[in-house]
């Protein structure tokens, strides 16, 4: 039993340190130039994830992005009828087996992770651009699992691995719902989450640092989609609409959630190091 909760944690300190390690790093030039101040205010940031999470929901489902779900399920549909012939390509030759695996595996780490870092790096540097883009990416990504999560019970398409062709459906199986996290005994196939929690935090990145901020993920993410369809995790037309979800979520997040100055409060007490000086500064922003 002990056994059993200690690798939970690990599973769940691993991706949290590693995420927080990664940015520290890219961000260390700008901190050696300045004294780095530490303090952390987690609470008052993660009682306001729910109602964030709920104008997010509705932002992504406004009338303005009508255009844009026909579009996409255009897209998906088109999709669709090549997916047996995508999927027969990558099967019967087993292509590029070494690279689908470090995608896949780093596709979904860069989903636990890259949130964490930003915020608690912001938090460290008392950065609030940082602080902002780690909430929005998980509020982007709760954001799109949810409506994912709806979308695999309502549609319940069958995986690539285990079904004998791509027009396998089991809409509203209550049979596969159990009580865990995520609550299905087998994940369902549309959309793909990898391709979702990727796109998302590209489209954070790029409406809060510029495009260019957000091409490699939005690369990157494409890369994770096909890797799922050569590991037979998913089809084309799954690897499509987990885009367009981390894509419309991930706009309707950066809508959300706040970035004005004074963002980590008016008042903070915290230890002073670096520099010349070590001691206790009392922050007061107005």
């Amino acid at each position: 039993m002990k056994s059993k909760f200690f690798n939970k944690l690990k599973m769940f300190i691993l991706p949290l340190s590693t995420g927080f390690l990664c940015v520290l790093v890219a961000i260390s030039p700008l901190l050696a130039q300045q004294k780095t101040s530490i303090g952390f205010n987690p609470l008052k940031h993660l009682t306001k994830m729910p109602g964030w999470l709920v104008q997010t929901e509705g932002k992504a489902f406004k009338k303005e992005n009508a255009k844009k779900y026909g579009i996409a399920a255009g897209a998906i549909v088109a999709a669709y009828f090549f997916d047996d012939n995508v999927d027969r390509f990558f099967k019967q030759k087993q292509r590029f087996p070494d690279t689908a695996h470090f995608f896949d595996k780093t596709g979904h780490l860069l989903n636990q992770t890259l949130w964490t870092g930003f915020y608690m790096a912001g938090m460290v540097a008392q950065n609030e651009k940082l602080v902002s883009a780690g909430q929005a990416m998980i509020v982007a990504e709760l954001g799109a699992n949810l409506l994912g999560g709806a979308l695999w019970f309502g549609l319940g398409r069958e995986r690539p691995g285990t079904a004998p062709d791509h027009h396998t459906f089991h809409p509203f199986d209550t049979d596969n719902l159990d009580l865990a996290f995520p609550p299905f005994k087998v994940l369902p196939s549309f959309p793909s989450s990898h391709v979702s929690g990727n796109f998302s935090i590209a489209t954070v990145l790029a409406r809060y640092y510029g495009f260019k901020a957000g091409l490699p993920m939005f690369l990157f993410g494409t890369a994770t989609g096909f890797s799922r369809i050569a590991r037979q995790g998913h089809y084309l037309s799954d690897i499509i609409g987990g885009a367009f979800l981390g894509t419309i979520f991930g706009i309707a997040a950066t809508e959300v959630v706040p970035r004005e100055k004074n963002f980590l409060g008016n008042v903070m007490i915290m230890p002073q190091l670096g520099g010349r000086a070590q001691g206790i500064v009392v922050r007061y922003a107005f």
